[in-house]
């Protein structure tokens, strides 16, 4: 077991356990580690500049909700 050759992580919250399991998850299926908290931040800076740069691209929340809840009806 993993956990026998890192015994610390059993000191670990139920929280953070999952946290680590999210995370592990993760850079198996990107091959990258999580984004920080700082690269996500500017991820979503350059995505409000370009919605508002190019606003013809972009959808309103009840469009969205409004597709998301016609495709589970279909």
């Amino acid at each position: 077991m993993i956990a026998d050759r890192f015994p610390e992580l059993l000191q670990l919250t139920a929280a953070e356990q999952l946290q680590l399991a999210d995370e592990l998850y993760n850079q198996v299926v990107t091959g990258s580690p999580a984004l920080t908290d700082e690269e996500i931040y500017g991820e979503l800076e350059k995505s409000f500049e370009h919605a508002k740069a190019h606003p013809e691209t972009t959808a309103t929340w009840d469009e969205v909700k409004a597709r998301v809840l016609a495709s589970r009806r279909a």
